[in-house]
């Protein structure tokens, strides 16, 4: 609760009115039923995770990957850790999906047609779009939430990376995150789970972006950034040194909040 409600892009897209924070609040929940469904496997906790995905699916049209990846993933899991749940997972999501059918003409159509439009006026993908992503996910400083420019990121990386002020707000605290997730990743299979959830979405949406279908911004891919969070969340907290764990968490609210 800490981190997210510190988090600067999401505190940006709570003030604009768009459905990107909304997006975060619908991914936080389906992690919420998921952890549900993992614990006591109840058709009211698939039903409702998928009811959530429709919510998803008809807010942001190119969600469906991260939607797919999510039950997918989660149907995977479910197979190696209680193989006669699967029938029951499969068979309610395969209803919740009925309630899409009608928005699936409207998607084919905003993504064959529309895109183009919508998209002319964004640069070609590069590498250094998911670099500047992860600076926004984790770091107060927001960079191109508009428009990706490539060339000026690497001027303002040559310019700062030696910066002391840029290593305090952005190299510790993106670094301070992945230590947390990779913690989070090498607790339990569970977490593993939610990194590749949120790591599909993210290559489908670098894919796509490449192949020119779509751009890579970083509110596109806002739908990964609770699952992160919440990696990084409990990762921090399974640090058995108190005093390191209290520090490293304090300084990731401090310097969110001295730079807000």
């Amino acid at each position: 609760a800490a981190l997210v409600s510190t988090n600067s892009l999401l505190i940006y897209y709570s003030q604009e009115v768009k459905f990107y924070s909304l997006l975060a609040l619908l991914a936080t929940i389906t992690i919420y039923y998921m952890v549900k469904i993992n614990s006591t496997y109840k058709i009211k906790h698939m039903l409702a995770f998928g009811s959530i995905n429709l919510l998803i699916l008809y807010t942001f049209t190119i969600s469906f990957t991260f939607v797919m990846s999510e039950i997918l993933l989660f149907l995977i899991f479910i197979f190696f850790t209680k193989r006669e749940a699967v029938k029951k997972f499969l068979y309610t999501q395969l209803v919740i999906f009925c309630f899409y059918l009608p928005y699936i003409p409207y998607a084919i159509d905003h993504l064959t047609h529309q895109t183009s439009k919508v998209f002319s006026y964004v640069c070609d993908f590069s590498f250094v779009d998911i670099i500047l992503t992860v600076q926004n996910f984790f770091s107060p400083i927001l960079f191109n939430l508009f428009k990706n420019i490539s060339s000026s990121y690497y001027l303002y990386l040559q310019a700062d990376l030696t910066n002391i002020f840029f290593i305090l707000v952005v190299i510790i605290p993106v670094s301070i995150y992945f230590y947390g997730i990779y913690k989070a990743v090498k607790f339990n299979k569970f977490n593993s789970l939610l990194f590749f959830i949120g790591l599909f979405y993210t290559i489908s949406v670098a894919t796509a972006a490449i192949l020119g279908k779509c751009s890579f911004l970083t509110r596109y891919v806002i739908l990964t950034l609770p699952l992160m969070l919440i990696l990084a969340s409990y990762g921090l907290l399974q640090i058995p040194n108190k005093v390191l764990k209290r520090v490293l968490i304090s300084f990731l609210i401090f310097i969110n909040l001295s730079f807000l």
